[in-house]
C-alpha cells in the first residue's frame, strides 16, 4: 500500500511539472519577438484601432462571424459561412427583382422592367435609367429568353458568387487559419487572443494600452 501511494505521489508530481511546461510551450508558439515577425494581417487590422481592447475584440469578431457562435474557426465553418451568405444573396436578389413583377405571375419580363410604372420603384425614371435597369437585372437571364423566371431571380451571377467566396471577409478567415499555431485545423478564441496580445505588445512600445502616431509610424517602417 505504501509503495502504491508513493507511485501515485510521484505521478502527480510529474503531472504538476509537465502540464504547466506543456502549456507554456504551447503559448510560446504564439509569441512574436519583433514587429518584423508579426503577420501582415495583425498589422493591417491595427489601422484605426489604437486601443488594445478594441484591437483584440475586432480580430475575435472574425472568428465569431465565421464560426457562428462556436469557439473556433475551421475550414468547415468558413464553407458554412459562404453557403449562408450565398443563400442570403439569393433571397435578397429575388425580392428586389420581384418588385418589377407588375402582373404578379412570378416572372419578370423585359417590358415589365422598362415599363413606365417602374418609375414608382425609383426616385426618377428616364430612358437612360431604364437602360441601366435592363442591363443590371437581365444579367440573370440565363437562357436569354428575355424573361426572368423565379429560379433565375434566385441565382446570383458567377461574379457575385466569386465575390462572396473570395471576398475580404472570407480571405481574412483563411489567412488566420494559415496561422494556426498548433496546426490542428482550428483557430480558437484563446489562440487568436494570445497572438493578438503578443502583436499589440510590440506595437504598443510604451505599454500604455494605446498605439500612438509615433508607434504607428514605427509599425509601418518595420513593415517595409
Amino acid at each position: 500500500m505504501k509503495k502504491l501511494a508513493s507511485i501515485i505521489i510521484t505521478v502527480l508530481g510529474l503531472s504538476l511539472f509537465v502540464l504547466p511546461y506543456g502549456y507554456a510551450k504551447a503559448n510560446e508558439t504564439n509569441k512574436y519577438k519583433s514587429i518584423a515577425q508579426v503577420p501582415a494581417i495583425f498589422k493591417a487590422e491595427a489601422i484605426g484601432r489604437p486601443l488594445k481592447e478594441q484591437y483584440i475584440k475586432h480580430l475575435l469578431s472574425i472568428i465569431h462571424l465565421h464560426a457562428n457562435g462556436s469557439n473556433g474557426l475551421t475550414e468547415e465553418s468558413l464553407k458554412k459561412y459562404q453557403e449562408n451568405e450565398i443563400f442570403r444573396k439569393r433571397v435578397s436578389q429575388r425580392e428586389r427583382i420581384l418588385k418589377y413583377d407588375l402582373n404578379f405571375d412570378s416572372k419578370v419580363t423585359y417590358d415589365e422592367i422598362a415599363n413606365p410604372f417602374a418609375f414608382l420603384l425609383k426616385n426618377k425614371d428616364t430612358e437612360e435609367a431604364r437602360g441601366r435597369r435592363l442591363k443590371q437585372l437581365m444579367q440573370y437571364d440565363i437562357n436569354n429568353d428575355k424573361v426572368l423566371s423565379y429560379a433565375e431571380m434566385s441565382s446570383p451571377s458567377p461574379k457575385e458568387i466569386k465575390a462572396i467566396q473570395y471576398g475580404f471577409i472570407v480571405t481574412k478567415g483563411r489567412t488566420l487559419l494559415e496561422l494556426d499555431p498548433n496546426k490542428d485545423g482550428t483557430i480558437t478564441v484563446n489562440e487568436l487572443t494570445n497572438m493578438a496580445q503578443s502583436a499589440f505588445q510590440l506595437f504598443d512600445q510604451d505599454g500604455n494600452g494605446k498605439i500612438s502616431s509615433r508607434e504607428y509610424k514605427e509599425l509601418w517602417n518595420n513593415n517595409k
